[in-house]
C-alpha cells in the first residue's frame, strides 16, 4: 500500500480541478462557435414546420448547455478560490506546519445541476442536430 503525503494529494487535486476547467472551457468554446455558425445560417422558407422547430430545439439546447457549461465554471473556479484560501488560512493558524488533513471543499448542489445539465443538454443538442441534417437533406 503507498502512503501519500498531505501536499502530494493537494497537488493532485490541484490538477484535477486545473483539468476540469480547461475541459470546461474547451467545451464552451466548441459549443458557442456551433451556436455562432448556426445562427449565422438561417433556416430556409423551404423547409417543412417539423425542420424548423427541430433547428429551434437544438439552438435553445446549445444555449442551455451553454448557460450550465459557464455556471459548472464559474462553480470551478470558485472552488479552487475557496481551497487556495483554506490551505492559506491554514499555514497561517499553523505558523508553517501543515496538519494531516486532507484540504477539500465540495461544490454547492446547484453547481453539480448545472454542470450536468450542461452535458446533457449539449448532447441532445449534437443530436438534434444530427436529426436536422437528415430531415434537411431529405
Amino acid at each position: 500500500m503507498r502512503y501519500y503525503t498531505v501536499e502530494q494529494l493537494n497537488d493532485a487535486a490541484a490538477r484535477f480541478q486545473s483539468a476540469h476547467q480547461d475541459f470546461l472551457k474547451h467545451i464552451l468554446i466548441v459549443a458557442s462557435t456551433l451556436l455562432a455558425i448556426l445562427t449565422a445560417f438561417p433556416v430556409s422558407p423551404e423547409a417543412g414546420i417539423r425542420v424548423r422547430i427541430l433547428f429551434l430545439v437544438s439552438l435553445l439546447l446549445l444555449l442551455l448547455g451553454i448557460l450550465g457549461g459557464s455556471v459548472a465554471l464559474y462553480a470551478a473556479t470558485h472552488l479552487r478560490k475557496r481551497i487556495f484560501e483554506r490551505v492559506k488560512e491554514q499555514i497561517q493558524n499553523h505558523m508553517g506546519q501543515m496538519s494531516d488533513e486532507t484540504i477539500s471543499e465540495n461544490p454547492l448542489k446547484i453547481f453539480s445541476v448545472c454542470e450536468k445539465a450542461a452535458y446533457v443538454c449539449l448532447m441532445l443538442a449534437l443530436l438534434s442536430l444530427t436529426s436536422y441534417a437528415v430531415l434537411f437533406s431529405l
